[in-house]
């Protein structure tokens, strides 16, 4: 009887199998192990203190004498993460923050002592489950305690008035470092003036390291750390026409002088998409009912009767529901005579009051000195 000749198996083909189907089920495993991990728990509110410590940045000549100064800084803060609103997922669950903070202007002879009351928000960049990095843009009120006085405080050319403005940036490295403490530290600046409401208002920047401690509190909260956001198709992209009247006023030189008006007209195309930016271009029309005197007392060499300034403006806008958060950047394209710069800053916000009309505040700055601020009603077609 005759042998059959053995069919020769092919074991290098049913390893390969083998190993296509291991590697699926590594593969499944893992994305399901990436999953579970984008998936992280938070508490939603804490308290905390912090401590900074700065240095007056030299941005005017004018201060000289106060470069030298280092501000100590101890602030109360209170944060609330925010889950529940389209537009706070799509910023990656940021958080709100209240602080109270209280500052030693180290030559306290001059300028005093800082109280501020403020509002912020924290922006994440990176986040894992015990580490967040993020980016704090805020606002709110100062109260300085030795402001300038012509008869014997002359030597403070920061503040003028009992009030002022506040802008307040900080990145900030926030560490667990157990389940009901977190461990903070940054980096940041701090601007306040009065926006030339009263002079002299070279306003303070203050650059600061900050660091310390936050006690968590209340419920436990998921969040997912990575949210896919659906790219605007063309069909969604509206652009409208915005009509921005503005009013404001300032004390122009000599100091002392009085307050004078100062009127606004804007006109800006709004590309606006379904995501919570937008973008936009346009024209600033200024009337500066003191820039006519001003002129005449800094240069008396040549008589000035144009108080009109128009600059081409870009915009950028942050759209959070009925709440908006603006930066424009403007340049001059007419000017009785040449400004400090060439180009300027706006900085403000807005809210929505009924459909189509918001009101808002703005803050124009010429390379961190600040001009004046202005109110604003928006008309949007």
């Amino acid at each position: 009887m005759k042998n059959l000749p053995c069919k020769k198996i092919n074991h290098s083909k049913y390893l390969k199998i083998l190993f296509l189907i291991r590697l699926c089920l590594l593969l499944g495993i893992a994305s399901s192990e990436l999953e579970a991990q984008n998936e992280i728990s938070c508490v939603q509110n804490s308290v905390g203190l912090e401590y900074g410590f700065g240095a007056i940045f030299k941005h005017s000549q004018q201060i000289e004498h106060l470069s030298n100064a280092n501000p100590n800084t101890l602030e109360l803060h209170y944060r609330r993460l925010m889950n529940d609103r389209l537009w706070s997922k799509k910023l990656k669950n940021p958080s709100l923050g209240l602080m109270f903070s209280y500052t030693n202007m180290d030559q306290s002879e001059i300028l005093g002592d800082i109280l501020i009351l403020g509002t912020y928000m924290g922006i994440p960049i990176l986040r894992d489950d015990n580490d967040l990095l993020e980016f704090r843009i805020g606002t709110g009120l100062t109260y300085g305690t030795n402001k300038f006085n012509l008869d014997n405080n002359r030597r403070n050319n920061l503040y003028s008035t009992d009030f002022s403005g506040l802008g307040y940036l900080r990145l900030s490295l926030i560490k667990e470092i157990s389940n009901d403490l977190d461990f903070s530290a940054g980096m940041g600046l701090v601007h306040f003036s009065n926006g030339s409401f009263r002079l002299p208002n070279l306003g303070a920047n203050i650059l600061s390291i900050n660091s310390g401690l936050y006690y968590k509190f209340g419920e436990q909260t998921t969040i997912d750390k990575k949210v896919k956001l659906q790219k605007p198709n063309n069909d969604t992209v509206k652009y409208h026409l915005n009509i921005v009247y503005g009013y404001g006023s300032k004390e122009s030189f000599p100091v002392n002088s009085g307050r004078n008006d100062i009127y606004t007209l804007m006109f800006m195309m709004e590309r606006k998409t379904q995501s919570l930016s937008s973008w936009m271009l346009g024209l600033d029309i200024n009337k500066n009912t003191g820039l006519e005197q001003e002129l005449n007392y800094l240069f008396p060499e040549k008589e000035y009767k144009n108080d009109y300034r128009v600059a081409a403006i870009s915009a950028y806008s942050l759209n959070l529901g009925k709440f908006s958060a603006l930066g424009h950047i403007g340049v001059y394209l007419y000017s009785p005579v040449q400004a400090p710069r060439f180009y300027y800053t706006k900085i403000g916000f807005r809210y929505e009051i009924i459909n189509n009309l918001s009101l808002g505040l703005h803050l124009k700055a010429h390379a961190g000195v600040a001009d004046f601020v202005e109110y604003v009603l928006v008309y949007k077609i």
